[in-house]
């Protein structure tokens, strides 16, 4: 057996160094809860991807569900979007965490019913918006919100709590608790009228949803930009203080022999070979942070402020085989506690991996595909990265290699070469929350991607201008005592004040019409001459993946 040598220098290309003025986060969401048949497709691959819990999900997405199937989707801001049976949405603008007066939410609701939780009320939130083909709706306040495209010509739309606006031929109405209207493409939206009906199946499916606990104990230990996922943690574990890493997670009820990397599914995206956790907190703690190990205490997990797709050690073998494990608090493989594992490659995109993982309890090979360090990073043991908001690249390997090589059209050994190419996905970045927000000073060990970027350090070139560069002063690192805490509402909703930060270059911040989208008439006809319209060209693929084959690796 032949191992693929890889170097720090000659490996994978990473998201490149951004100074911490120029930090931004990437506009993404995650399938909260799924529940029967839900699929989501982008442009990247023409095939469905059938969604499981975790799955991240990206601007320009549409996703769907069966006659059975419902969704849970997160939105960053901490806000929650229910698909009924038979929906389909486009996903074509998302919020991120951070407060911002350039941000906003445009999701466009083609088919079936959606309810809006929009329990998390910001400032920069009236311009949210989620339209059908003949009416739009954009709320003004925290509430409970319900869109139902009854026809392609007629929307119902209520707000069974809060207030919000519902627009359709150039007008207006407000609709406040408990109130309902009927929009009709062409014509000005009904007045408000007293609610007749309540979706009750979406309403019993948020309530299974949603974690039973309030985020309490979890905001005081998390980055702001991660208050999202709190009440999960708060739910499925505690925290524990350490004298090692100071204060640090506990999962509740694991199985025995259980790991972090080990329960869920890796997926191809426009970050590259992502890991999508099938345990219902597991987002947060596996893309967020570093998990560590102490015999008595076992897996517990240590936030940092830093976003990767997933943070492993990787292992090539040029007989066609993926291998991967936990990279420790310092950078180090963590392989000891319960084994390395490894799946050959033509699985690695199962939608149920687990089946077909390895542990290997005997040292992992010498020579590991570690993620790559922009700059002159210190070198910790075991070869891992360390220096100033380094992200961690993931591996390219895109589907259809994966099908390449299950159809004899390319050698593993030609796979694994290929690993080293850069990830080529103009206009995206690597999440991650604002700067000066991960200090750490109760540990009693240094902290991981914390040390200031160097004054005279080089220029570094962007992901979407690989041409530029930025040089930038280092900035003061902000105490945890210093985070600004979220503040809750009277009726428990919580709302946080952050400073805006600049909307980066590149991102548009204006609508963008989804081929083969409506536009408003100038003015609403007379109902004597109902306008003509052409209803978009939208079918529902057939797709349908088997049980023991991820869409992409099909």
């Amino acid at each position: 057996m032949r191992y693929l040598t890889a170097t720090i220098a000659s490996s994978l290309v990473a998201m490149a160094l951004l100074a911490p003025s120029a930090l931004h986060a990437e506009e993404y969401a995650t399938v909260r809860n799924v529940s029967g048949d839900g699929f989501v497709q982008n442009s990247q691959d023409e095939r469905p991807q059938t969604l499981t819990i975790n799955t991240p999900l990206m601007e320009g997405d549409s996703l769907w569900t069966g006659s059975d199937g419902q969704l849970d989707v997160l939105l960053q801001d901490g806000n929650h979007i229910f698909l009924d049976g038979d929906t389909r949405i486009e996903l074509d603008r998302l919020p991120t965490a951070e407060q911002s007066e350039n941000q906003s939410l445009l999701v466009r609701l083609w088919k079936g019913r959606v309810l809006m939780d929009f329990r998390i009320w910001r400032d920069d939130m009236g311009s949210y918006l989620v339209s059908t083909p003949s009416a739009s709706m954009s709320p003004t306040q925290a509430g409970l919100y319900f869109l139902d495209v009854e026809s392609v010509d007629r929307t119902k739309a209520q707000a069974l709590k809060g207030a919000c606006v519902v627009s359709s031929a150039g007008e207006s109405v407000t609709l406040e608790g408990r109130q309902m209207t009927y929009a009709e493409y062409g014509y000005p939206p009904l007045s408000a009228m007293p609610e007749n009906t309540r979706p009750i199946a979406l309403l019993r499916f948020r309530e299974d949803s949603l974690p039973k606990r309030e985020a309490s104990r979890s905001l005081q230990y998390l980055p702001p930009d991660l208050s999202a996922y709190a009440p999960d943690l708060d739910a499925y574990g505690t925290w524990v203080n350490t004298d090692s890493y100071g204060y640090v997670w506990r999962p509740y009820a694991v199985p025995s022999g259980w790991a972090p990397y080990t329960n869920g599914r890796w997926v191809y995206n426009p970050w590259g070979m992502t890991w999508v956790p099938f345990e219902p907190w597991g987002w947060a703690p596996c893309h967020y942070g570093r998990w560590v190990f102490t015999v008595g205490f076992g897996w517990g997990w240590c936030p940092m402020p830093y976003f990767a797709p997933a943070w492993v050690s990787f292992w090539w073998g040029d007989d066609g085989w993926l291998g991967w494990c936990p990279l420790g608090y310092y950078g180090d493989p963590i392989w000891g506690p319960s084994g390395w594992y490894s799946v050959p490659v033509v699985n690695v995109y199962n939608t149920t991996i687990a089946p077909v993982i390895v542990r290997h309890r005997k040292a992992p090979p010498p020579r590991p595909i570690y993620p790559v360090a922009h700059g002159s990073p210190t070198v910790l043991k075991g070869g891992g990265p360390r220096g100033s908001n380094v992200r961690p690249a993931s591996l390219n390997l895109p589907p259809e290699r994966v099908r390449n090589l299950r159809d004899g059209r390319i050698s593993a050994g030609e796979v694994g070469r290929l690993l080293r190419d850069p990830i080529s996905s103009p206009g995206r970045s690597f999440p991650s929350v604002q700067p000066g927000r991960g200090d750490r000073s109760s540990h009693t060990q240094p902290f991981p991607y914390e040390s200031p970027v160097r004054e005279n350090s080089p220029s570094r070139p962007t992901r979407a201008n690989p041409g530029e560069g930025r040089t930038t002063p280092a900035e003061p690192r902000t105490p945890r005592s210093e985070w600004p805490a979220p503040s809750m509402r009277g009726d428990g909703s919580a709302t946080r004040t952050e400073p805006s930060s600049p909307r980066p270059q590149g991102i548009r911040t204006e609508p963008r019409v989804a081929p083969g989208g409506y536009e408003r008439p100038a003015a609403p006809p007379t109902r004597s001459e109902p306008p003509a319209r052409t209803v978009p060209n939208r079918t529902m693929p057939s797709y349908r993946p088997s049980p023991d084959r991820g869409a992409r690796s099909g």
